[in-house]
């Protein structure tokens, strides 16, 4: 047995599991618009955790290019965001090129519906159709999402109560910058926010000059939307050797987005495998939920103490959390 399976003996022996071990997964379905029972008019990708022994808060994702990235894309960091540690409900939302980055008002419509489904009908949904019956709470709701997604999940949570906010990557306009930001100056929220950052997003993956920006417009990317809010628990970590596409599961759109190398790529995946980088993510934000989202205090040192972290992190925590 190797030390990180005896440390994982240990901590389950004081009740809790540590979040950065890998292979955690849950179960998940696709509810497409068309044939859905009980109806719905969306796309939704929906994680349950692997046990139903609890009762579990409601994660509401949204994917990069306005959430019109497939939710295939994040099935790895999802299924085991919705696993790790105590565990949450996640719900991904397939725009699927039909939500327009431009049209802020009209996705909110569209999302606020969505939310008002998770409300009232996805506990349905999940009673006919998972094997797990896990019971969801959908007052205990966590914003999340990739990348320009971001500008969605601040929107939402400013006009809807949340626990928290979980920005992975967060863009607040586009390479060549054709959509408004959300964020000017501070923002007007009082709950914990947690940012993280991939250490190339700021650096253009094609090296032509300033021919191709990069994925992550500099002045409007991770950094802008950590200083945005104030005197809350915030968590902010950049994993310095990865990139903004590196998240992404092991599927084509991931491999397309390295292939091509439009958004810059960790440099050696032989030596920073991409496991690496999705595990963190996971694992810290399964560590966040299980912090605000069950009031668990075991689960702060996991976001605060690098001797967890699986790879190069650099950390910024301005605000104590509440177990500190």
């Amino acid at each position: 047995m190797n030390f990180k399976s005896l440390f994982a003996v240990f901590t389950f022996a004081l009740g809790q599991t540590n979040p950065y071990l890998p292979g955690q997964n849950g179960e998940n379905k696709e509810l497409w618009k068309f044939g859905a029972s009980p109806a719905f008019d969306e796309n939704l990708h929906i994680f349950v955790p692997k046990d139903n022994s609890d009762t579990f808060p409601l994660v509401l994702f949204f994917s990069g290019f306005g959430s019109n990235l497939p939710t295939a894309a994040y099935s790895e960091v999802l299924s085991e965001m919705a696993s790790k540690a105590h565990g949450a409900v996640v719900v991904a939302w397939d725009g699927l090129t039909e939500s327009n980055p431009l049209d802020m008002p009209g996705i909110l419509a569209r999302t606020n519906k969505i939310l008002e489904f998770c409300q009232t009908k996805l506990q349905d949904y999940i009673n006919a159709n998972f094997a797990n019956k896990a019971v969801v709470d959908p007052s205990r709701l966590f914003f999340a999402a990739h990348s320009s997604g971001n500008q969605i999940a601040v929107e939402m949570a400013l006009s809807n109560p949340s626990l928290g906010m979980i920005l992975l990557d967060p863009v607040d306009s586009d390479p060549v910058k054709m959509t408004k930001p959300v964020i000017n100056g501070t923002v007007a929220y009082d709950k914990p926010v947690m940012v993280v950052a991939s250490g190339l997003c700021e650096v253009s993956g094609i090296n032509l000059g300033k021919v191709f920006p990069p994925c992550c417009p500099p002045g409007f990317s991770s950094q802008h939307f950590y200083d945005a809010f104030t005197n809350v628990p915030k968590y902010m970590y950049t994993v310095t050797d990865y990139g903004h596409a590196d998240l992404l599961s092991p599927n084509a759109a991931a491999w397309a987005a390295h292939f091509s190398h439009f958004c810059a790529s960790v440099a050696d995946p032989n030596k920073n495998p991409f496991d690496n980088y999705r595990n963190f993510i996971s694992g810290a934000v399964s560590s966040f939920i299980s912090l605000y989202g069950f009031d668990d205090c075991g689960y702060s040192k996991y976001l605060t103490d690098s001797s967890y972290f699986d790879t190069n992190v650099a950390f910024g925590n301005a605000n104590l959390d509440r177990c500190q």
